[in-house]
């Protein structure tokens, strides 16, 4: 009886929730977020710098993501194709702001902002002739229940001359846009970061911190290398303030450790943010020593124990967490001739039923499962949206979109030959996959099959994260389900 109410609910829920996205269908993506360059200079000197903006003018309750989008979205980016002889620098984003929505954060932008584009151009360029720069930029426009992704062609011309002039229309917008940029750390302190599979540990020592309250500071990291709706912890040791940071389970180490580190109160020097970027020196980042980075924290990061079930602990600390391994087809073969267990994940970082499947393996069922049966987890990123795992991976499961999770288990030979779970990963089903079981669709009523008739109607080609919406409305039906 309560698995057919909670059927019933089900068929409810994805009636309204295809009804919410038909009426979602009938926003405009376009009006929501207005794209387009702005000039600082009238006229521009070859030899020299000059700078562009890219203005949004995003509608109220709407935003978009900043160069890291965090858990939903995508960020804002741009390619660019110049003529020879000129040269597009880093971009600069204002402040992002944290957007919270059913326990997901992402990174955003609202309102009216300008991103800060570098244009240089070479002493030899010919005076006169026009600088002609086009650029394909992309981004996501989103609320807390829709998200489009969005691409335009855009483009600016420079007027080039013997001297720069400067425009007086667009003075006050370069001006406000200067004034929302982070500004680089200050040269008194010294940064620091260390990071292994689990933790990332920033540290900032200088004297003039001493009386500082960073409590309130969040760091965005560029490089989506934390967990954005993980809990940051500041502390203060040997006169240092540390933050520790958890490490995000998909993340790859990056090149530096960049990001923007953020206080509304306020940071020493009276900046609202710094630029955070360090360079790898050993197995730091910015330098310092890895025995003081590493460690320390031990009391903060401790777990409760449970009075009740004093062995759990201890059980929690056995299992080994997944190693994700990166996926090809090639992989998957060679693991099935060895006759090892696999299982995949296709996913993406802009897919929001795909971070909250993710949630399913730190459950310690299904990680002791995983750990008895020596599963090789392999990740295929369909973050870019990368053809070949869209023909190789994708398409012969019959899917245009993620999420998909497949369990092949010992013995298994070919690409096809897995075991496909549900769109909603819970602990019972995924045991079940785990266990060997084939998903089987459960039989019907008449009644039944014209009511998800009428529903799979309403929702026919919307695949989970095909349309990011859907990942919102997922997470709803995991609460539903009791997960």
């Amino acid at each position: 009886m309560g698995r057919m109410r909670r059927l019933l609910l089900m068929g409810v829920f994805f009636a309204v929730g295809g009804l919410g996205f038909l009426k979602a269908q009938s926003e405009d993506p376009v009006a929501l977020a207005k794209a387009s360059f702005v000039s600082e200079d009238k006229v521009a000197k070859p030899g020299e710098t000059v700078w562009v903006a890219l203005r949004f003018e995003v509608a109220p309750r709407w935003h978009l993501g900043w160069a890291a989008a965090g858990d939903a979205g995508l960020p804002t980016e741009v390619k660019w194709k110049t003529p020879t002889g000129v040269t597009i620098g880093d971009m600069l984003y204002p402040v992002p702001h944290r957007f919270e929505y059913e326990g997901f954060v992402s990174y955003v932008l609202e309102g009216t902002f300008h991103v800060l584009v570098p244009v240089s151009i070479s002493a030899d360029w010919e005076e006169g002739k026009a600088v002609e720069v086009t650029a394909e930029a992309s981004w996501t426009v989103c609320n807390e229940k829709n998200c489009f992704p969005r691409q335009e062609s855009l483009g600016f011309a420079l007027v080039t001359g013997e001297n720069t002039i400067y425009a007086d229309a667009p003075k006050l917008a370069f001006e406000n846009a200067r004034q929302s940029l982070p500004v680089s750390m200050p040269g008194f302190i010294q940064g620091s970061a260390y990071m292994d599979e689990k933790k990332i540990v920033l540290r900032l020592s200088a004297q003039a911190m001493a009386q500082a309250d960073l409590g309130k500071a969040f760091f965005f990291s560029r490089d989506e290398v934390m967990p954005p709706a993980e809990a940051q912890q500041w502390s203060i040791e040997e006169g240092a303030y540390v933050l520790r940071m958890s490490r995000a389970e998909f993340s790859d180490a990056p090149e530096r450790f960049r990001g923007v580190l953020a206080a509304p109160d306020g940071l020493p020097g009276g900046a609202k943010a710094w630029t955070i970027d360090l360079a790898p020196e050993g197995k730091t980042y910015g330098g310092g020593d890895v025995v003081s980075l590493a460690g320390g924290g031990d009391d903060e990061n401790q777990t409760e124990a449970d009075p009740q079930h004093p062995g759990n602990e201890a059980a929690k600390e056995a299992l080994s967490p997944l190693v994700w391994e990166k996926w090809s087809p090639g992989r998957v073969l060679q693991l099935q001739e060895e006759g090892r267990p696999v299982y995949v994940d296709f996913t993406a970082t802009w897919c929001l039923s795909c971070q909250v499947n993710k949630r399913i393996y730190s459950n310690e069922k299904v990680l002791s499962k995983m750990n008895e049966l020596g599963v090789v987890a392999l990740k295929a990123d369909w973050t870019k949206k990368d053809s070949f795992i869209l023909e190789k991976g994708l398409q012969p499961f019959g899917r245009l979109g993620v999420p998909l999770n497949v369990f092949y288990p010992k013995g298994r030979s070919s690409l096809t030959d897995g075991i496909v779970l549900s769109e909603v990963l819970t602990e019972s089903n995924v045991l079940d996959a785990l266990g060997g079981k084939e998903a089987k669709e459960e039989k019907l009523s008449f009644g039944g099959v014209l009511a998800y008739a009428f529903i799979g109607g309403l929702i026919l080609n919307l695949m989970p994260c095909v349309f990011p919406v859907i990942g919102l409305k997922i997470m709803s039906f995991t609460k539903l389900a009791g997960e």
